[in-house]
């Protein structure tokens, strides 16, 4: 079964229509459980004597609210602009997803690379959606 195909801009090109459906719903949902995770790891981080952070990948960036506040509006920021509808253009989804990847590798370098995975698989889930929404014209 083929994809239905869509015109592009210029009327002259098929391309396939983007995902509906599940596929859609799921960068969505892992967007919002990532901006959770950050945010619960920022406030446990913030809380003194509240004690290590129950997730191991998250608790050298829960030690350190100045980083862990950032990184937690960040994943907010992604998962508000996938559930407003007219805000997930291709080319903000291609910036988000440039934009998940500098965090995670920032993340990877810098704190641990079980905060990045998140950031990691979300900027590639983010990635194949945009590609899957263009013509494939790199212009």
């Amino acid at each position: 079964m083929t994809p239905p195909q869509v015109p592009d801009r210029s009327g002259r090109r098929l391309r396939s229509a983007p995902p509906k459906g599940k596929a859609e719903a799921l960068p969505r949902l892992f967007a919002w459980l990532n901006a959770l995770v950050f945010a619960g790891a920022a406030g446990w981080g913030t809380v003194a004597g509240s004690g290590p952070y129950p997730l191991p990948g998250l608790r050298r960036i829960s030690e350190n609210p100045l980083v862990a506040w950032p990184v937690a509006l960040l994943a907010a920021g992604v998962a508000i602009q996938l559930s407003v509808s007219r805000l997930r253009t291709r080319e903000r989804l291609l910036f988000m997803s440039g934009a998940l990847a500098c965090g995670g590798f920032v993340l990877a370098m810098y704190v641990s690379s079980g905060a990045a995975v998140g950031f990691a698989l979300l900027a590639g889930a983010l990635h194949r959606h945009a590609a899957a929404a263009g013509s494939g014209d790199p212009r």
